[in-house]
Formats: C-alpha cells, sequence, structure tokens
C-alpha cells in the first residue's frame, strides 16, 4: 500500500473512532457483564438446569438471541446472550463503517478531491476498506477482551470475537456492494439495512419454529452454527469468509465500471412536480423524511406483535430465587405474567425510538452539511421555523412509533390471549415519549453547539446509557449511578403505574434543552462537510 492509500486508511479510522470506539465498549461490557452476570445468578448447577428448561427452549428468548446450546456454563450462556445480540451490533457497524467513507464521501464531493492526486479509483477504494477493516478489529479484540476479563478461556473467547468479526465483515461486503448499486449515502444505508432486517428475521423464524436448516441461508445463522463454546465448529467460518471475499469483489469489480457519482439503480433526478409539501420548513421536513417515518413505525408495529404474541409463552417459565432477585434489582416485577414481561422488554422500544430520534437529528445534520439550508436561508425563511420543523416531524415520529408498539403488543397479546387490555398497552405507549423527548431536546442542544460531533455523540449517550441501565444493576452499582441513566427512569408500564415525577422531569430537561439549541443555533455559522 502507497504513502498516499496508508494515510486515506488512517483518515478513515480517524473519522469513525467515535463509533468505533463507542460500538468496542459496547460489546466488551456486554460480553463481560453477561459471562459475570451468569456465574453470579446461576451460581449451582440445579439453577442452571432451570434456566435450561425454563429459557431454552422459550420463544421470546430465541427471538431476541437466538437457540442456545451449553447453556449449563458460563461460556455457553455467553456465547447465546452475549454472541445472539453482538452479531447484529456487529452487523450494523459494518453498515455504517463502511458507508460513510465510500458513498457518504463521493456524494459530499470528497472522493474526487481524493483521486485528483495519486491515488487511483481501486486503490482507494482498498485504503478504504483497510480502514473499515481496523474498526472491525476493534470489535473483535473488545468481544474477546470481555471475555477473558470474566476469566473465560482464552481460546473460545478469540473464537467469539472471531464470530462477531465475520458477521461485520460480510456487512461490510453488503455495503459496499449496496454503496455501489444506490446513487445515495441513504439509499445505500437502506439496501443495506434491509438485508439485515431480512436476515433476522430468517433467524427468528429458524429459531422459534425449530427449522433450524434456514440458518446456513444468513450470516447471523452461520454465527449461530459457529457454537462458540459449545463444540465450536470452526469451519463454519468459511461461509462467512467466502460471502466477504465474493461481496467484496462483486463491489470492487462494480466500483470500477462505473464513473465516479453515479450508480448502478436510477436515481431520480427528474419527477412530475409535487408542490403540495412544498410550503414550509416543516412540511418539507416531512417531505424528505415520511417514508423513513413509514418505514420506523411499521416496523416496530411488527416487532411489537411478535412480542405480544409470545407474552403466553413466559406464564410457564419457572425460575431459581436467584434469577427472581436479579430479576427484583431491574423493577422488581413477575415476568412470568404478560404484563411483566412486556413491561421488562418495553425498554427495548424506548431503546429503538431514542435511536429514531437520533436518525432524525442525522437527518438534519445531513441538510446542514450537504448545504441545502444555505438556499432555505436565503429564502424568507428563518432558522426558528427550519428548527421546529425538524423538531415537531421528530416528535410526530415518536408519537407515531410509540402508538405503534402500545397497539402491536396488545394485539399481539390478544391474539395469544394473554392478559393484557388496550389501555394496559396504551399507557405503555405513552411511558416510551418522557425518554425520547428527552434525547430531542439534548440531541438538539448538541447539534447547535457541536455540529460536527453531535450526532456521534448522541449515539454514544443513548447506547451507553442503555447499556449503563441493562448492566449497571446487576453489578450492584450505587443508586445515585443508576439514576445518571434516562432509561432506569423509565417504570415496567403495564405491570407498574407511570413514574410521573421522573416523566416530568425528563420532559422539563428535554424541553430546556431543546430551548437551548434554538437559541444557540441562531447565533452559530452554518458548518459544512
Amino acid at each position: 500500500m502507497t504513502a498516499a492509500a496508508r494515510a486515506l486508511a488512517r483518515r478513515v479510522v480517524a473519522d469513525g473512532r467515535t463509533r468505533t470506539v463507542s460500538f468496542a465498549a459496547l460489546f466488551l461490557l456486554v460480553t463481560w457483564v453477561n459471562a459475570a452476570g451468569y456465574r453470579s445468578t446461576y451460581p449451582n448447577i440445579n439453577d442452571r438446569l432451570r434456566l435450561v428448561q425454563t429459557f431454552g427452549n422459550n420463544k421470546a428468548a430465541r427471538m431476541f438471541y437466538g437457540a442456545g446450546r451449553n447453556l449449563t456454563t458460563v461460556g455457553g450462556y455467553t456465547a447465546w446472550r452475549a454472541g445472539g445480540i453482538l452479531v447484529v451490533f456487529a452487523a450494523l457497524l459494518g453498515i455504517f463503517a463502511a458507508t460513510r467513507p465510500m458513498r457518504g464521501d463521493e456524494e459530499a464531493g470528497r472522493t474526487e478531491i481524493v483521486l485528483a492526486g495519486r491515488l487511483t479509483r481501486n486503490t482507494e477504494f482498498a485504503a478504504i476498506l483497510a480502514g473499515t477493516g481496523v474498526g472491525l478489529t476493534v470489535a473483535f479484540v473488545a468481544t474477546a477482551l470481555g471475555a477473558v476479563f470474566a476469566s473465560l478461556p482464552l481460546r473460545p473467547s478469540l473464537y467469539l470475537g472471531l464470530v462477531v468479526f465475520s458477521v461485520g465483515a460480510v456487512y461490510v461486503g453488503v455495503a459496499a456492494a449496496a454503496n455501489q448499486l444506490a446513487p445515495t449515502r441513504r439509499g445505500a444505508l437502506g439496501l443495506a439495512s434491509a438485508v439485515l432486517g431480512v436476515d433476522f428475521l430468517i433467524r427468528v423464524v429458524a429459531d422459534t419454529t425449530d427449522h433450524f436448516g434456514l440458518h446456513w441461508l444468513t450470516p447471523l445463522g452461520w454465527a449461530e452454527e459457529t457454537r462458540a463454546f459449545s463444540g465450536s465448529s470452526a469451519f463454519v467460518l468459511v461461509l462467512p469468509l467466502a460471502a466477504t471475499a465474493i461481496l467484496l469483489a462483486a463491489a470492487t469489480m462494480l466500483h470500477a465500471r462505473r464513473d465516479l457519482g453515479a450508480a448502478y439503480l436510477p436515481a431520480r433526478d427528474s419527477a412530475p412536480p409535487r408542490t403540495r409539501l412544498l410550503v414550509t420548513p416543516a412540511t418539507l421536513a416531512l417531505r424528505l423524511d415520511r417514508v423513513v417515518v413509514a418505514t420506523w413505525t411499521g416496523v416496530i408495529l411488527a416487532f411489537a406483535l411478535v412480542v405480544g404474541s409470545i407474552a403466553k409463552t413466559v406464564e410457564d417459565i419457572d425460575l431459581p430465587e436467584s434469577a427472581r432477585n436479579q430479576i427484583a434489582k431491574l423493577g422488581g416485577i413477575d415476568i412470568t405474567k404478560a404484563s411483566g414481561y412486556i413491561g421488562l422488554t418495553f425498554v427495548i422500544f424506548v431503546f429503538a425510538i431514542t435511536l429514531f430520534v437520533c436518525g432524525q437529528l442525522a437527518a438534519a445534520h445531513d441538510e446542514e452539511t450537504e448545504h441545502r439550508l444555505e438556499t432555505l436561508f436565503a429564502l424568507p425563511f428563518g432558522r426558528d421555523p427550519w428548527m421546529r420543523g425538524r423538531a415537531l416531524l421528530a416528535l410526530a415520529g415518536i408519537a407515531s412509533c410509540a402508538l405503534a408498539a402500545g397497539i402491536g403488543v396488545w394485539a399481539g397479546a390478544v391474539a395469544s390471549r394473554a392478559h393484557l387490555s388496550f389501555v394496559d398497552g396504551m399507557r405503555a405507549s405513552v411511558n416510551v415519549l418522557p425518554t425520547a423527548i428527552l434525547f430531542l431536546g439534548l440531541g438538539l442542544a448538541l447539534f447547535a453547539t457541536f455540529p460536527r460531533r453531535a450526532i456521534s455523540l448522541l449515539y454514544a449517550l443513548v447506547v451507553a446509557s442503555f447499556v449503563w441501565e441493562l448492566f449497571g444493576a446487576l453489578l450492584d452499582v450505587p443508586s445515585w449511578a443508576l439514576d445518571l441513566s434516562p432509561f432506569h427512569h423509565v417504570a415496567p408500564v403495564p405491570a407498574k403505574p407511570i413514574d410521573i415525577a421522573s416523566a416530568l422531569v425528563m420532559l422539563a430537561i428535554g424541553a430546556i434543552a431543546g430551548a437551548i439549541g434554538t437559541v444557540r443555533f441562531r447565533a452559530r455559522d452554518l458548518a459544512g462537510d
């Protein structure tokens, strides 16, 4: 690799350092806490056998983590709980890490400047892949270290990290191909995310219906079949290795044969005029992101239907006393009832909707960095109406997603004859709003204060808060430290009533932060790309 290529690879690593560090911290903590928590929660073989009998075949658990193997050991449980969710995050890391420096830089015009130097297109593409691979390698090391810090053996820990790495590598290939097909960064992200969504859906079907042959069709299924800490099947890693090589070779060929800025899928450069939503900044924001909002709402509704439909299965769970004590730390609810199970799992919907908020602010950031705001503000529209329009769209999306979650879990519970009323579902929906609005306000403040780093900081804040809430209680950290996470103040509705005091505080902080962001945005310069 030439000096210019090495410099570009270093630039890719530097640009993604916040994302890489955030994901690495997530991988290390999830792996370590699951292993350490299992060892303390299930200290003897009797408790572990009861875990296998109750959770091993529970469809709710399989939906999130896949089919567990060798759950009577710390390693087997860690590979199931931590590995089952981290492979999905590794896929997301691969998609984000590849799309930004490929189609993102090309769309912004930076690639044209880079290629004006001593780099050929193939060398530039290889340097981007090298920089992206560094991020995945850090995730591999973090996963292995998390297992080693929890006193698991070194070689199986490295193997677990390699499994996580392999899924991320496949999705770097998926994203690299999508970046050649789609004409925009958003389109490439959509294509790659759609592939991941289908992959996850196939895994859920395979694990909840015992059709394990479907595992051999997808990267997430291959990860399950590697069986880390459970009679490892290293030969399975040939499949993601081959898939990665094929995808990257195809992406390289497609990249070399297209013009800079072009794509294989047609771009919508022209269309019949539709001016109905080109009236105000708020309606413009709706026009730009209506498909995104509808997609998020539909996905959350579908997932909520699945959660509600399997709520009935938790009534047969026989938890050991040690597990009940650990669950008590997370809210003191009875998860062997449908309302308790839904109350405990609804925090996942809260997390998902806060990620939607991050995406909305990222869209606002793109409007600025792509210079669309310069044109808009040259017209008789001020900054305040634009900021209000973006905030109102985000609020409407939050309400839509929350309503979909509540209706979905209620409909699924009714279909499975679980005990959950429509009012309970609506209460759970309302309980989502304060946390999402809090992060929206904080995001607006960050956007106005640190325009170049705001989105990375907001994602890091959301993920860190969520991970802290998931594992902080299990580690017996002081209550004041747990209170730092907004997710800790989300009551497990409908098993318990809404925490009105905490909800009002979060709403107030969100409103104040949003107001501060609006004021600061008036005074700062627009940021370029």
